[in-house]
């Protein structure tokens, strides 16, 4: 279907690509590299660059611990919904007359039961 004319050799390195290669491997290695002028220019550079890394790995986990922080939360606002609801829902049968009346005979209180309802006492005088 195609037909190339030429092979592509452009993936291999010439002798001399290797050459230059190794010498800044070299370079590297021996650390002869870091004391280059270019090197040496882009310094601040390279130093905001380290900052902002570490300013980035630190709010990574800032953003972890406060992101634990609140699931805990809110396990325990949900727990203490809970609680307050059963509470709640106690209270509410405690009160009723019959679990009061049934209460002060388990206690032996000498109350009784007013067998009248409740009414206003209205003052003559408007006070």
């Amino acid at each position: 279907m195609f037909k190339f004319s030429k092979k592509y050799n452009d993936f291999i390195p010439t002798s001399e690509e290797r050459k230059v290669l190794a010498k800044s491997l070299r370079g590297v290695v021996n650390g002869s590299v870091l004391s280059k002028k270019e090197v040496v220019r882009e310094l601040p550079f390279l130093v905001l660059l380290f900052v902002m890394a570490m300013v980035s790995i630190a709010n990574g986990y800032y953003y972890m611990k406060t992101y634990r922080e609140m699931v805990t939360l809110e396990k325990e606002v949900e727990e203490l919904r809970i609680e307050s609801l059963s509470l709640a829902s106690d209270f509410m049968r405690m009160s009723k007359q019959s679990e009061v009346i049934k209460r002060i005979k388990e206690e032996k209180l000498n109350l009784e039961e007013s067998l009248r309802p409740p009414y206003k006492i209205y003052l003559k005088d408007g006070k």
